[in-house]
């Protein structure tokens, strides 16, 4: 019975985990990735960051980590900021800071899908295990499973649609060593 238990918190911390990664809009787009991109992506990252340090120190609470997507580019370019960043990327191969931003998340969600423990089917075969738990729970309500399973469901969904083409998952594979050391990711 102790394990049941640890299932279906397991289930529930994922489901909340992965809720609360949930964008509020549809998941930025992804693009195809080659190894010059990503090769690229790599050589700029550092350099970005440290630009969007300069600019979260000057704007405090309005920093550059803060927003996200197309609302970035909207911010910086508000902010007079948006022309250091398009004229930093172009150094690295990139017409502008709008185009260096989906091969900056394209690769970051083919380095996280990229490791075992994010596999989909495997992420979805202990979403199925903690179904099959919530079902034969007898001290759950009929409505307490139904929320649950929607819950879980819904995680579910979100997640598949974050999954990256699998070809860029092939590429970043190529650069894992690389991109761990970079995104200061420790052992798995």
């Amino acid at each position: 019975m102790p394990g049941r238990i640890l299932v279906l918190v397991l289930a529930i911390l994922l489901t909340t985990a992965v809720r609360a990664a949930e964008p509020a809009t549809a998941p930025p787009k992804q693009v195809l990735l080659t190894r010059a991109l990503v090769e690229s992506f790599i050589a700029s990252y550092q350099p970005v960051g440290a630009l969007g340090k300069k600019y979260d120190a000057q704007w405090g609470k309005e920093g550059f980590s803060s927003p996200k997507g197309d609302q970035l580019t909207k911010d910086l370019e508000a902010k007079g900021a948006l022309a250091a960043f398009d004229a930093l990327v172009r150094n690295y191969g990139f017409a502008s800071f709008k185009e260096w931003l989906p091969v900056y998340y394209s690769t970051v969600m083919a380095y996280g899908f990229g490791d075992p423990k994010n596999d989909l089917f495997a992420v979805e075969a202990r979403l199925q295990n903690s179904l099959a738990v919530i079902h034969q729970d007898p001290k759950l309500t009929p409505a307490q499973r139904a929320d649950y399973e929607a819950a879980i469901r819904k995680s579910m969904a979100s997640y598949a649609a974050l999954k990256p083409p699998g070809e860029n998952v092939a590429i970043v594979q190529h650069y894992r060593d690389k991109l761990r050391v970079l995104f200061g990711d420790s052992e798995r």
